[in-house]
Formats: structure tokens, C-alpha cells, sequence
């Protein structure tokens, strides 16, 4: 079936690398690949995460970037019969951030975080098979769509849109762990947790303005050091000191 389509526009499949290091790879793609010019490109459509999908709907972040993401993927929806969650914030930690950066219209696809999350015992084994074939489907719908549309998405970014700002030389990653799993589809105010791993600090014991000021602070800490961290549980207010471990 795909081999007889013939789109109206070429699509291009990118497989990015240095995307920890601060999207080394798809930061040169969008300023130097002359070939297919990021910038004539109506949209961007990331995949990163999407092997544990489980029974969650597929989750679309950067909705908000045009004014017609929204639309595109309930439309997919509707067509596959596949639940999805758009998401109108960009958690700006993969490689659609790039092309937002560069004023292109970009969501990511993704399944859910999981205590396996950026961690060894993440392996092949469980990858859901039957769930990537759900996010494949809302792929192509949304593909599709771009492919067939003759004018650009309405764009909605400004020179504010960004999450956080990019600078040409990567950044050190986090070396620290709190044992929390976040819910990166939750806008805030503060981090929603959907998780905390067993025998973590978290586990056995701040408010932040979102995800990316909670990553940062992260960034910031050494092994064995302490903080202060306030949660809420069952509706209650706590407070505890922690200390955090090596990632």
C-alpha cells in the first residue's frame, strides 16, 4: 500500500543521534542539511518513547505549536479507534524542540513513563508490540494529512514559545535521581508524579513551577546531597528532607 501512495509532498524519515546531548543531531539537521531544508517543511512529527504503550492513550505533545495539531490527531482517532491525548505544552526535552526552536510546527509522539524509565532494565523484552502498532497508526494518520496539505499549518509559535532556551554547546544531564516517575502531560502548577520507584529517596521519605524547573534542579545536585522537597498526598501538605542518589 505505501509503495503505490504518492504524496504531494516528500517525506522525510530522520533517525537522530546526540538527542542526550542536547539534540546534537537534530540541531545540525534543522541549520545545515541543505538536501530537504527543515525550513520549507510544513511540520515535524517525533517519535520518542513509544515502546510501552500498555492500555494508556497515545499522548501528543506540542499540540499547541499550530492551531490545526489538535484537530489532525482526534481526527486520527476517530479514523483508527485509537485513544489519544493531545497535549498543548511541549515538554521541550527531544528533538521536536529543534524544529520549534526554528519556528516549524512539531509535536512528539508518546506512549507513557514507566519505572524502567532511562534506566538498564528498560530492555527489549518489554517493548509493546501490539501498542506500537497503535502509535503507528496515529503516525500515518497525521502523516497524511501533512502530506495531502497543500498550505502550511498555522502556526501559533513566537520568539517566547520555547521551554527552555538552546544554546549551541551541549548541556550536562542530570546525574542525580529523587526515585520519582513524572507525568510529563501535566502543564502544572507543579510536577504530577504518576510513579515512585521502590527503595528511592523519594520512596522513602518542591514544589516547582513544571517539569523542565524540576529537570534543571536536578542538574544541579551531586550525589548524597540534600533538599527539601514539599508534596501532596491524599490532600495533605508534607514536607520532608532527602537526599538524592546517583542516577
Amino acid at each position: 500500500q505505501a509503495a503505490q501512495w504518492a504524496p504531494e509532498r516528500t517525506i522525510v524519515f530522520v533517525a537522530f543521534s546526540g538527542e542526550e546531548a542536547n539534540r546534537l543531531g537534530s540541531r545540525y539537521y534543522v541549520k545545515n542539511y541543505p538536501p530537504y531544508p527543515a525550513t520549507k517543511a510544513i511540520g515535524n512529527i517525533n517519535l520518542d518513547t513509544v515502546g510501552r504503550l500498555g492500555s494508556a492513550p497515545v499522548t501528543i505533545f506540542g499540540t499547541g505549536s499550530a492551531r490545526e495539531w489538535p484537530h489532525i490527531f482526534r481526527g486520527a482517532s476517530f479514523v483508527t479507534g485509537i485513544e489519544v491525548n493531545p497535549v498543548a505544552n511541549d515538554v521541550g526535552s527531544s528533538d521536536q524542540k529543534s524544529f520549534l526552536d526554528s519556528g516549524i510546527p512539531a509535536v512528539q509522539l508518546f506512549a507513557q513513563v514507566h519505572s524502567d524509565f532511562h534506566t538498564p532494565n528498560d530492555t527489549l523484552d518489554k517493548v509493546d508490540s501490539a501498542g506500537l502498532l497503535k502509535v503507528a497508526a496515529i503516525l500515518k494518520e497525521g502523516v497524511a494529512y501533512l502530506a495531502a496539505r497543500p498550505e502550511p499549518l498555522t502556526s501559533t509559535l513566537t520568539a517566547t514559545s520555547s521551554v527552555t532556551p538552546s544554546a549551541d554547546t551541549p548541556t550536562s544531564g542530570r546525574q542525580v535521581s529523587l526515585g520519582t516517575v513524572p507525568d510529563f502531560a501535566y502543564p502544572g502548577p507543579g510536577v504530577r508524579l504518576t510513579d515512585v520507584i521502590a527503595n528511592s529517596p523519594a520512596a522513602h521519605a518542591g514544589e516547582l513551577k513544571d517539569l523542565p524547573s524540576y529537570a534543571q534542579q536536578l542538574r544541579e545536585m551531586q550525589p548524597g546531597e540534600e533538599t527539601t522537597v514539599t508534596y501532596r498526598r491524599n490532600g495533605a501538605r508534607v514536607t520532608v528532607k532527602i537526599g538524592v542518589v546517583a542516577r
